[in-house]
């Protein structure tokens, strides 16, 4: 709950920088777009877009992109963080892709996976709320969180959106 946020926040537990007290909802932390988009080629790049420079970027529908929140954030060991869509985001026609499982032991902003499904474009600012944060808690801290040598954490200390790096050879 919010309360329980609050004092992970206060104790410096869970960190989520630039911290605003009015993106604190009942059991979630809402989450803000960051300046640098990247939208997906059809040869398989990505260009740049940058939102705090370049103005405003129109989504138009079947389009995908990747985007980064503004906060920073660290989640301690005994902790998860699911990111989520808003409902009026998604009310909107934006879709947060659900790849939003944050492991204890994160460092970093987030990738968002953004796609517009509706039949309008749709129009996204640096600083919009874009996603909430929800916080688990786990009944132990795990043994080997996020970043810890030999797990393959790619995305650790991520500072903008990240391609995918690829999960080659891997069993599931």
């Amino acid at each position: 709950p919010d309360h329980l946020i609050a004092d992970r926040i206060t104790a410096g537990s869970l960190e989520i920088r630039p911290y605003l007290a009015g993106s604190l909802q009942p059991s979630s932390y809402d989450l803000r777009l960051g300046p640098l988009l990247l939208i997906a080629e059809p040869d398989g790049g990505h260009r740049e877009h940058n939102l705090a420079a370049d103005g405003p970027y129109l989504l138009y529908p079947g389009t995908f992109i990747l985007g980064a929140t503004l906060e920073w954030i660290r989640i301690p060991d005994d902790l998860v963080g699911v990111l989520v869509g808003k409902s009026s985001r998604a009310r909107d026609g934006l879709i947060v892709e659900a790849a939003g499982f944050c492991d204890p032991g994160w460092r970093g902003v987030l990738t968002l996976e953004l796609s517009n499904r509706s039949p309008r474009f749709v129009r996204l600012q640096h600083g919009m709320v874009i996603c909430q944060i929800r916080f688990e808690q786990l009944a132990a801290p795990c043994a080997r969180p996020y970043g810890t040598a030999g797990i393959d954490s790619h995305y650790q200390n991520s500072t903008g959106p990240e391609p995918s790096r690829g999960v080659v050879g891997r069993a599931s």
